[in-house]
């Protein structure tokens, strides 16, 4: 009797959790300056446009729960400034949460006890970009100051087992040279920023954390007269060990336009120029989403038409029993 219940719980779950693996993305469009936040399941199908605006909607992040989508917009038709919104993942009204005159973007959530906080990057004067950490309220907080020679981009959350703090991981830029730094900080804007970079020869962005805080995936490349060299690395959280670093192969293999993770953090979506598809005016016009494990394998192309397509992140499984059936049916299916 308790192997038929067993059995039944199982089919159960694979029936209901099975394929409903989801993600947020950007797709742009051939004629049109207003891209638009997609969602779709893991495989690539049922793609549904969640912002349906006319105004331009971009780098989507959704909450813990499963929830609500931060991401930055336009504040009028064409979109003069971007602003930190939010949305209900199935679509609906949007709420803006941050204002200002200064161009807002990036926005990433928290986890755990800051899920209810927001860290995003704002263009300053002279072109040099400062991190601010935002609450569901609307609370803005300055984060960094880097001075005239630095410029702070795309950052993420993570929880410091180590310092026993909330601290946010992200890419620091020197103006004059172009040279990409990770560095890290406490949430709460004290102390001095600390730098990550393991390689001093790489340029390293686009940092990402993991659903269950423990791994980081970010961007790592190198442009020179004799290497070109662009790769994802994985590093674990806090002591900064590499797990893994996929070298994409063609069609996909130059300029990574966003990496995020699956609900279950056993795979990765990236979304990277692809050979096969022609631009029309901009880089992003080739970029298409993949989905690959941690260590480059079991590689899928989940998009493929002829206009932009990234940014994309995994929709994490509502906390609690939910999340436990999730990570039930992933195990089985491998997503």
């Amino acid at each position: 009797m308790k192997r038929k219940s067993l059995l039944l719980f199982v089919i159960f779950c694979l029936v209901l959790f099975t394929g409903c693996a989801e993600l947020v993305f950007v797709r742009g469009h051939e004629s049109s300056i207003t891209p638009q936040i997609y969602r779709m399941k893991a495989d690539g199908t049922q793609e549904v446009n969640v912002t349906q605006s006319v105004y331009s909607s971009s780098f989507p992040d959704v909450s813990p729960d499963g929830a609500t989508i931060a991401f930055s917009s336009g504040t009028i038709a064409g979109g003069s400034v971007d602003n930190v919104y939010l949305i209900p993942v199935n679509g609906g009204e949007r709420t803006q949460l941050s204002t200002g005159i200064y161009q807002k973007f990036c926005p990433r959530w928290g986890l755990n006890e800051y899920g209810n906080r927001i860290v995003y990057t704002q263009l300053g004067p002279a072109g040099v970009n400062r991190l601010y950490i935002v609450d569901t309220n609307g609370a803005a907080q300055l984060l960094t100051n880097p001075g005239p020679d630095y410029s702070d981009t795309t950052a993420d959350i993570y929880y410091s087992v180590r310092d026993s703090r909330y601290k946010v991981i992200f890419s620091r830029t020197h103006v004059t040279t172009n040279r990409k730094r990770l560095f890290f900080i406490n949430a709460d804007g004290t102390g001095e920023a600390g730098m990550m970079t393991k390689d001093i020869h790489d340029d390293e962005d686009l940092p990402v954390v993991s659903h269950d805080g423990r791994l980081v995936a970010y961007r790592a490349s190198r442009f020179s007269a004799d290497t070109v060299f662009e790769a994802v690395r994985i590093m674990t959280v806090d002591d900064w060990r590499l797990v893994s670093e996929i070298k994409l192969r063609i069609p996909d293999q130059i300029n990574i336009r966003g990496i995020g993770w699956s609900r279950s953090d056993r795979r990765l979506y990236v979304s990277i120029e692809t050979s096969d598809v022609t631009g029309i005016q901009f880089t992003e016009e080739r970029a298409e989403i993949f989905s690959m494990k941690l260590d480059g394998s079991d590689h899928k192309r989940l998009t493929n038409n002829k206009v932009p397509d990234y940014w994309p992140n995994g929709i994490p499984c509502r906390p609690g029993f939910w999340q436990f059936l999730c990570a039930f049916a992933d195990g089985i299916t491998g997503e």
